[in-house]
């Protein structure tokens, strides 16, 4: 019998020097507010301070009703290099999300090289 195993996963991978963004507690803070006023996030975690590989790191995840088909959990992570600030966004259904939470809350942990 043959079985799917693929999940609907999402990751969007986006990084900006020192120069542009020298500090991560007010970036963070910023991109955190922002998505308070989005009127397609319906439910949103606190943010919250991480240590990621030893680097700083801030998380929060959402519930955004954006697409049209069904609504999607978000986990947002920024965290801190020598050189860059890394933004990672993954998202998946509510139903894919809950079955593979962990995998998709540490899949910022392989970002390396920045």
């Amino acid at each position: 019998e043959a079985v799917n195993r693929n999940i609907g996963v999402a990751v969007i991978l986006s990084a900006k020097s020192h120069d542009v963004i020298p500090d991560i507690d007010s970036y963070a803070k910023g991109r955190y507010a922002a998505n308070i006023g989005v009127s397609t996030v319906k439910e949103r975690s606190e943010l919250s301070q991480v240590q990621i590989n030893g680097r700083r790191a801030y998380r929060w995840t959402y519930l955004s009703t954006e697409l049209i088909y069904e609504p999607d959990m978000y986990v947002c992570t920024i965290i801190e290099g020598p050189r860059e600030i890394a933004t990672i966004s993954a998202w998946a259904s509510p139903r894919d999300f809950d079955k593979h939470k962990d995998e998709i809350l540490h899949l910022a942990d392989g970002i390396v090289g920045f």
